[in-house]
């Protein structure tokens, strides 16, 4: 009898946005680096890609028959694959939130988003036991601004403070904490230190700043990525995953990268020329609830004051003589691909006017209505 070869599932990476009704996407590009290309090549892995924001990687398996289909070719200590995510629509960033603050950084270089699936508290990584990965570091699971770290080239300075007495580069180990690989000692008026990285491999580091070495006295500490190819075509992110046996033995494993839409309170600025609005002391908008939309939203109409400080200078002379009318959201509207169809705004006999939606490009959340 033939032999057999079948490949089978490894992990999936895939990254879902809530503007989109069932979170697939385009938006995204996911591509394995030259490095981690070599490395699914000696294991005989497949890449697939998909135009949904998903990757695949998928590894052999032989055998006399389908029962018992046996790994080709073991993975006999951790490995790091790594993968460059790219931005396809330059519109995302319009529609997408990002909770937090930036890091906080005193080094000088282009800031992008990191994930991986290791603790860089305890050096532990998901196996492949688990089923779902998040690989963000907010407790809501979404992409935050927490998870931005600074892209460096193979030489570059590290600023430091007064009191800073040593600077340490340091190394995520697999199944361990980290591991000191580079050690300065300053002098009193040191206050930049220059690193030469170009002999060394290229990856996510952490950069500490200690008062004293022994016992050690951390003050400050702040991951970096360390890449000089990156630098000419900066990716929107980096993915990094740690994989071992257990992946498999137990595949199927997911690795996702969840966005979340931006929310805001839209307004509706209403340049009334011909007297078209039905009560002037109080106009409404229809609000009708459209899935996946929140319910019970209503739009209030601003007094003469809110509208004054509202509109610009500029604004309120450009309209006279017309009456200018401001509706606002009580509650904050998420941003979706599917837009609301049945805004209405009352006119005078009894019509209406059909409102358009927010458009995924507005940079503020208003929309100018001219009658």
């Amino acid at each position: 009898m033939a032999g057999i070869r079948q490949y089978k599932e490894l992990f999936i990476v895939e990254a879902t946005h809530e503007y989109y009704a069932n979170g697939f996407n385009k938006d995204f590009l996911i591509e394995p680096t030259e490095h981690c290309l070599n490395i699914l090549k000696n294991y005989g892995f497949l890449v697939q890609k998909s135009e949904q924001s998903r990757l695949g990687i998928y590894f052999q398996t032989a055998g006399t028959s389908r029962a018992q289909l046996q790994v080709i070719k073991p993975i006999d200590k951790p490995i790091k694959l790594s993968f460059n995510l790219y931005l396809r629509n330059a519109n995302l960033l319009n529609f997408s939130y990002f909770n937090g603050v930036p890091l906080t950084s005193l080094l000088t270089g282009k800031s992008i988003f990191y994930f991986t699936n290791i603790n860089p508290q305890s050096g532990q990584f998901a196996s492949g036991a688990t089923s779902e990965v998040i690989l963000a570091t907010d407790p809501t699971g979404m992409v935050s601004q927490q998870d931005k770290i600074k892209l460096l080239p193979a030489i570059f300075n590290i600023p430091t403070r007064l009191g800073d007495r040593f600077v340490r580069i340091m190394r995520p180990q697999v199944n361990n904490t980290f591991e000191a690989i580079h050690i300065i000692e300053l002098s009193n008026n040191e206050q930049d230190v220059v690193i030469d990285w170009r002999n060394r491999p290229a990856g996510w580091y952490q950069i500490q700043w200690l008062s004293n070495l022994n016992p050690v006295k951390i003050e400050r500490t702040e991951p970096i990525y360390i890449d000089a190819t990156l630098l000419a075509k900066t990716p929107f992110g980096l993915i990094d995953l740690y994989v071992d046996n257990s992946f498999l033995s137990n595949a199927n494993t997911k690795f996702l990268l969840r966005f979340t839409n931006r929310k805001a309170q839209w307004v509706y600025i209403v340049i009334d020329k011909y007297g078209l609005i039905t009560s002037p002391s109080r106009s409404t908008i229809q609000y009708t609830f459209e899935n996946p939309y929140p319910a019970n939203v209503i739009f209030d109409q601003l007094d003469d004051v809110a509208i004054s400080n509202y509109l610009t200078n500029e604004q309120r002379f450009a309209f006279l003589p017309s009456s200018v009318y401001l509706f606002k959201a009580n509650i904050d509207l998420p941003s979706y691909e599917v837009p609301l169809k049945n805004l209405k705004l009352n006119l005078i006999n009894g019509n209406s006017l059909l409102l358009p939606s927010l458009s995924q490009q507005a940079l503020k959340p208003e929309i100018f209505i001219h009658l």
